[in-house]
C-alpha cells in the first residue's frame, strides 16, 4: 500500500531532536540513485511525516516492494446512510383537550446515500 514515507538521514535526526518521531526508529536503507542514506517510515508513525509525503496517493510504496510487476494494494471502505421522510415525527404537540396531529404509520419515503473511501486517494470520496 502508499503508506510509507522516505526521508533522508538529516531530516530523520532533525525530526528525531524535535520529538516529532520515535528516535532509532524507521527502516534505515543506503538509496541506490543518490547513494545517500535514506530511512523509511510508516505514515502512521507521526503526523510530521505526512509532511514529507510527496505523493497524491498519500505516501510511496514500501523500499521491500517486489519489482515483478505486482500491483500495490489499495483499500476502500463502503459506509451507507437511510435518510427518513417521517422517522422523527412520532411526537407531536398536545393540545388542551387532547387533540394531537395525525401521526404517519411508517417511516415513508427514504433516500439512501452511498459513499467509497480510501486512504489512498484522499479527497475522492
Amino acid at each position: 500500500m502508499h503508506h510509507w514515507v522516505q526521508i533522508s538521514e538529516d531530516k530523520t535526526k532533525v525530526l528525531g531532536n524535535s520529538n516529532a518521531i520515535p528516535r532509532d526508529s524507521g527502516c534505515r536503507y543506503v538509496d541506490e540513485v543518490t547513494w545517500g542514506g535514506k530511512v523509511k517510515f510508516h505514515v502512521d508513525v507521526s503526523d510530521e511525516l505526512l509532511d514529507f509525503v510527496m505523493n497524491d496517493m498519500g505516501g510511496s510504496l514500501s523500499i521491500c516492494f517486489p519489482t515483478d510487476g505486482s500491483k500495490p494494494l489499495i483499500i476502500f471502505g463502503h459506509d451507507e446512510c437511510i435518510f427518513k421522510q417521517f422517522c422523527m415525527s412520532k411526537k407531536s404537540w398536545v393540545g388542551l383537550n387532547g387533540e394531537t396531529n395525525i401521526v404517519p404509520k411508517d417511516d415513508g419515503l427514504g433516500i439512501m446515500i452511498s459513499s467509497f473511501q480510501s486512504r489512498e486517494l484522499p479527497g475522492h470520496n
